[in-house]
């Protein structure tokens, strides 16, 4: 019979195949054999406190991931020793999962430096070593049956204690039912010191650790694998039994698999990308004149624009791959850029939102320099012709690029300093409802070169996020195995597939139920 579980953040009873909620509460903080932590870690700020009874994971700049039994529609989430607010939730299908999106107090976007990307290879097995972190209550005194030890009361109080410390996956089970909810899990057990299974820095959750992490190194990044969920015995951990601790006993513990919800979880989070890892992700299709003259680069940590001179207008462009914003409705984006005064031949990098399946309809805001110096610049194609335009000169080799939309007023902010009306460059009104006739908005981020070279390091782009918005299309279905990438893994997903009929195949792409040329095309199309 499986052991008898209770949420980490509330009280519950599991048999093998039946649950009754007993009493909710919250669990954080973990308990350890010894005083000492593991050093090989994520960063501490990747764990935050939700509200004041349980745990979260940043995985985003502006978003966490916790438990839905943690529960909390509204109030804060603390970062770093910062409070955020929960501005959003959604819950991922049945499981007791949910992604957050956090803001500033006063409603603007988080924009946390520490995150972690979600592990989404399905292949966390046996015996695989993961740091686990959360907060709240920790080791206290030893529990005894006849002078031998066989456990630890939980001590403290509150979510306000982070601790880490590492465990091995013992296995996994799909559809897991506890209280209201069905998750697939991931668990592991608390072994006593001198049981084959013990590892340095053994530990077990406690009270208040619900929502928090376990991270699995995976080529040398720190991933989110699993979210506490449940834990064998309340107020108490064990490793040998109770009744005669002469055998061991490992307390069972459990985590919501994250890598069986990646692609909800993603569906949920807005395209950004910081670049960081110097490949192209999924969200992109790259295109561009002349990728020899003119060519976009993820290097040293950026989105850099190179050009080797001699190019005549010519542009090199990341568009949105499959996703697209829709002009109904409210929206945000920006993206950072580096200029520097490359030669008085003209160049720019920009940030471009395009009506669905047309490059000659769009907006476009540019940060440039020719033989004038620095520009802003503001310019509208219609039907493939220059339409209405304005530049200014720009005082900094530094800055931002914003667009908003009111969707109610039909208007277009463009802005260097924020989003929104308050401050906006250029107001466009009437445009995406009106002359677009409420079209998807594509999104293009790139740069051009008139007859300039540009070197490494003198023109990029960096840190480029989706603040707010409502998307189609997203994530992209040309990201087979849904990694956040497009490369050798999907053509081993799609050959394994190909030619197969029937619902929920991933290398379906065009969704008709069939794997074949059809669905090489559209893959093939964004190589």
């Amino acid at each position: 019979m499986k052991p008898r579980l209770r949420y980490t953040t509330a009280c519950l009873s599991v048999f093998l195949c039946m649950l009754l909620l007993l009493l909710p509460s919250v669990c954080s903080g973990l308990v350890l054999h010894t005083d000492d932590e593991p050093t090989d870690k994520p960063p501490d700020n990747v764990v935050g406190r939700w509200r004041t009874n349980a745990s979260c994971v940043v995985i985003s700049p502006n978003h966490v991931l916790t438990v839905r039994h943690a529960g909390g529609s509204s109030g804060t989430v603390q970062i770093g020793g910062t409070n955020y607010t929960i501005a959003q939730i959604s819950n991922i299908g049945s499981a007791d999962l949910r992604v957050v999106r956090i803001t500033t107090a006063d409603g603007q976007p988080a924009n946390l430096p520490d995150w972690v990307p979600l592990y989404r290879s399905r292949d966390e097995k046996y015996q695989t070593e993961y740091t686990m972190g959360g907060f709240g209550k920790g080791r206290g005194e030893t529990l005894y049956t006849d002078d031998m030890a066989y456990g630890y009361a939980w001590a403290g109080s509150g979510n306000t204690t982070q601790r880490w410390g590492a465990n091995k996956v013992n296995n996994y089970t799909n559809s897991s039912h506890l209280g209201d909810y069905i998750s697939d899990v991931i668990w592991g057990k608390f072994s006593d010191v001198n049981h084959g299974n013990y590892m340095e820095y053994e530990a077990a959750p406690a009270d208040h650790d619900s929502g928090g992490g376990w991270f699995i190194k995976h080529d040398g990044v720190w991933k989110v694998a699993g979210l506490f969920r449940a834990v064998e015995h309340w107020n108490e951990t064990w490793f040998r039994l109770k009744d005669d601790p002469n055998y061991f006993h490992p307390d069972y513990f459990d985590a919501v698999r994250v890598s069986s919800y990646h692609r909800q979880i993603t569906a949920e989070i807005p395209p950004w990308d910081d670049f960081n890892d110097n490949r192209r992700s999924s969200a992109w299709r790259i295109f561009g004149d002349d990728h020899s003259l003119v060519w976009v680069n993820e290097a040293n940590q950026r989105l850099e624009i190179r050009a080797a001179g001699g190019a005549n207008s010519h542009e090199a462009v990341y568009a949105s791959n499959e996703w697209k914003l829709n002009s109904t409705e409210d929206f945000s984006l920006k993206v950072n850029f580096h200029h520097e005064v490359v030669t008085e031949q003209d160049s720019w990098l920009f940030i471009r939102l395009a009506t669905e399946h047309s490059d000659d309809n769009y907006i476009s805001f540019e940060a440039g320099c020719d033989a004038n110096g620095p520009y802003w610049l503001y310019e509208e194609i219609i039907d493939g012709e220059v339409g209405p335009a304005e530049q200014m000169p720009r005082d900094s080799n530094d800055g931002t690029l914003y667009i908003s939309y009111d969707a109610g007023l039909d208007e277009l902010y463009l802005s260097c300093v924020e989003y929104g009306s308050e401050a906006p460059w250029q107001t466009i009104p009437g445009l995406l409802q009106g002359q677009w006739t409420g079209k998807p908005v594509c999104v293009h981020i790139g740069g051009g070169s008139n007859n300039a070279a540009i070197s490494s390091g003198k023109v990029y782009l960096d840190n480029f996020a989706v603040n707010s918005g409502v998307l189609l299309d997203w994530p992209p279905t040309t990201d087979i195995n849904g990694d956040g990438y497009i490369d050798w893994l999907d053509i081993g997903v799609l050959s394994e597939q190909w030619l197969e009929a029937g619902e929920d195949l991933d290398a379906d792409i065009n969704g008709d139920n069939k794997v074949n040329f059809k669905d090489f095309a559209k893959f093939a199309d964004v190589w």
